[in-house]
């Protein structure tokens, strides 16, 4: 048997402590992690998303993983209601960016891990968070709404989105500052749509897709950044569902037969 290296043990412990931290202090041991403060072994600099990932999949802990999860569930519920009400001059004073960042990163754990409280309590006010983190994002460097989108796409439990799906690409269509990352977490929402055993996920993405090459023409925004794109997008899509041909010329007439031309 080859011994573990020293790393692989560093770690292990600190998924220990971090673990029992969370399980008696869910809320302070959170904002620890989201601040970088604390030790995390050979994981130091590893996304808030990802250590809890990795210490939520450690054999170790498994017995304690209900709890762990449901720990870190109403942390990330408290923290964002208490956070969001910070006032201006306190944003100010912590750095607006680090704030932005740490919005960013909560929502990558909201993405990531297997909650229920905390994407109820987003999917339940769209509206309020939507508004607040459209305020929030900086072009170039930190997009918290696309990282609320692809929370609310992990976890959407019916085809109530599918509206916010496809406006996120067609509002890439007129390539603002966003358009690729829009058009990219529109498909990814809509591809992540619970459809019945006989549903046609494929056709929702193509459908997308189909509008977005149309309307870019009419907005004279079409671009050979746009066009390779879509046909980057394309090609994925018949990646992601491995399907005969005749299939495929059936999933993109049904698309155009939707689109509006005149």
């Amino acid at each position: 048997m080859v011994p573990p290296d020293d790393n692989s043990l560093e770690s292990a412990n600190a998924f220990v402590v971090w673990a029992k931290a969370l399980t008696a202090r869910p809320l302070e041991t959170l904002s620890d992690l989201l601040d970088g403060a604390g030790a995390r072994g050979a994981q130091q600099l590893a996304e808030p998303a990802d250590f809890l990932a990795d210490l939520l999949g450690q054999e170790s802990l498994q017995d304690d993983g209900p709890a762990l999860v449901d720990a870190i569930d109403h942390a990330l519920v408290e923290w964002m209601a208490h956070r969001i009400g910070w006032p201006l001059r306190l944003i100010d004073e912590f750095g607006p960016r680090a704030y932005v960042a740490q919005f960013s990163s909560a929502l990558g754990v909201v993405a990531r891990l297997p909650l229920s409280l905390a994407p109820s309590h987003l999917m339940d006010e769209t509206e309020t968070w939507d508004d607040r983190f459209a305020t929030m994002r900086r072009p170039g460097d930190i997009d918290v709404l696309r990282q609320f989108n692809l929370a609310l796409a992990q976890h959407q439990s019916d085809e109530r989105f599918v509206p916010r799906w496809f406006a996120a690409c067609d509002d890439a269509a007129w390539a603002g500052p966003y358009w690729r990352s829009g058009l990219s977490t529109g498909l990814v929402g809509l591809r992540k749509v619970p459809t019945a055993a006989d549903g046609q996920p494929e056709l929702l993405v193509a459908t997308a897709l189909a509008r977005f090459a149309p309307l870019s023409a009419q907005r004279h925004t079409d671009s050979i950044e746009l066009r390779a794109e879509f046909r980057r997008q394309a090609l994925a899509l018949t990646v992601l569902y491995p399907r005969h041909d005749t299939h495929w010329q059936h999933i993109w007439a049904k698309a155009l037969a939707t689109i509006d031309w005149s």
